[in-house]
């Protein structure tokens, strides 16, 4: 029914349900337990065929990264045993109420296993009930923040010594309040040296934690985490010097390179012997297991630093280089962001695509397409002749045994705008045949799997 790939749960619905819920009583949801309170979880995990029961305690309550997704959720660290076929299993407190679902361990560490907590759950279902089965997510305030505890510092931006709060240092490119004009947009919006006081009537301390349950404290990011998409949060700043209530918006602010695809095969595209792709962490993890350490160094920084500046932009590659007579000289430009063609700026994979498409269209009148690649010291340059793009794809194509020269995605574009498409389509020559290609598309799709381009580093899950 839904899916919710960010907090690693989905919604089933079951066909005759009235014959699968008979005798069945539902289960009660519990609260945020606290540290040291007991929990059982129970689940079919590997080494036998029945109902598995293993106990302990909580451990932990804090954000934690979500191995399936890669985003930072509320989490419970318990120490009972949680293994491979324990996911989705529910751990239940000392009343027999269902505190979380079991989800993921720490694989190289014993007695650590982590539980999503209620608050994740509720969140989740309600998300698709409010939505119609659609799932938004969790929302964001888009700030970057630095903990005040210096005393320096708190005397400098006019705080209390022993108070809370905690610096505004930065601030997401589409969470500043600014049309693509520049001009305001209406409503209140956050800025640099503003100081977050209280988020919802919680007080945030100077650490930047706050109280979830009368006794344990975790990131004020959990409690924005807790709206919806197109809610305000009510928050309190120090702006200046004086106290400022705000209803700041919240939204969903995508990662400018994603760290998990779903449900989707790679993007790309061929032209002139260049392969050309979007940035996914799919595509670093390519590099092996050490990919922090052997990709390209610009193309981890995109990954940990990077922002979306408008929306929908993303990061294009030149990926690779096919070795032909008209590319020699270019296989050192390759795994190098593309910022421009022909003068005009990238703003995201389709938008390349589709630039590269309409000037071979008019390569009467621009015999070359001109790339910009992004290069320490100064932007490289590259340049394609339409003339013989066509004769280098075929060469590609039958070198390399290359099945189709644009990514499914990108050609079903093209037969929404009505294009005819043929089994040896290309950018360079897009008449070749007809709609033969669909069976061979077909016969390729066959052998799709279907999931996350690659899976994230950190802590397992099944």
């Amino acid at each position: 029914h839904a899916v919710a790939h960010e907090c690693d749960l989905a919604l089933l619905c079951i066909d005759e349900a009235q014959d699968f819920y008979a005798g069945i009583s539902p289960l009660e949801f519990g609260g945020v337990p606290h540290l040291r309170d007991g929990v059982v979880v129970v689940g079919y995990p590997d080494g036998g065929d029945s109902l598995c029961v293993t106990s302990g305690v909580v451990s932990r309550i804090e954000l934690q990264r979500y191995t399936h997704s890669g985003a930072n959720l509320l989490s419970l660290q318990i120490d009972a045993a949680i293994n491979p076929g324990n996911s989705g299993g529910p751990a239940f407190d000392g009343s027999g109420r269902v505190v979380g679902v079991a989800f993921q361990n720490a694989p190289d560490a014993q007695s650590i296993g982590y539980v999503i907590p209620t608050p994740v759950i509720t969140h989740f279902l309600r998300d698709i009930r409010l939505n119609s089965g659609r799932y938004l997510g969790f929302p964001s305030i888009g700030v970057i923040c630095q903990h005040t505890e210096n005393p320096q510092l708190r005397e400098r931006l006019g705080l209390d010594a022993q108070g809370g709060g905690i610096l505004v240092r930065g601030v997401h490119p589409l969470a500043r309040g600014l049309g693509a004009d520049g001009a305001p947009l209406p409503g209140d919006w956050l800025r640099p040296d503003d100081v977050l006081m209280t988020i919802c009537g919680v007080d945030i301390a100077s650490d930047g934690t706050c109280e979830v349950n009368s006794q344990e404290r975790v990131s004020f990011a959990h409690l924005v985490q807790m709206k919806f998409p197109g809610d305000t949060c009510p928050i309190r700043v120090v702006r200046a010097g004086a106290a400022v209530d705000l209803e700041v918006p919240t939204q969903r602010l995508e990662r400018l390179v994603p760290d998990t695809v779903y449900d989707e095969d790679p993007s790309y595209f061929v032209y002139g012997g260049l392969v050309f792709m979007p940035l996914t962490m799919g595509y670093l993890h390519e590099y092996g297991e050490d990919w922090y350490e052997e990709a390209p160094r610009a193309l981890v920084d995109l990954w940990e630093t990077g922002q979306v500046s408008e929306a929908g932009e993303q990061v294009a590659l030149l990926a690779r280089v096919l070795a032909a007579k008209d590319t020699v000289g270019y296989q050192f430009l390759a795994e190098r962001r593309v910022l421009s063609v022909n003068g005009e700026r990238v703003r995201n994979f389709a938008h390349l695509f589709a630039m590269v498409r309409s000037a071979a269209a008019h390569a009467a009148d621009l015999p070359f397409v001109d790339i910009s690649l992004e290069s320490p010291g100064g932007d490289c340059a590259l340049a394609l002749k339409h003339e013989s793009a066509a004769a280098v794809d075929d060469e590609v194509r039958h070198t390399y045994r290359i099945p189709q020269m644009a990514s499914d995605d990108l050609l079903e574009l093209l037969e929404a705008e009505g294009e005819a498409l043929g089994p040896d389509w290309a950018i360079a020559a897009p008449q070749r045949g007809r709609n033969a290609a669909l069976a061979q598309r077909g016969r390729t799709r066959g052998g799709r799997v279907r999931g996350p381009a690659a899976a994230p580093r950190g802590k397992e899950s099944d």
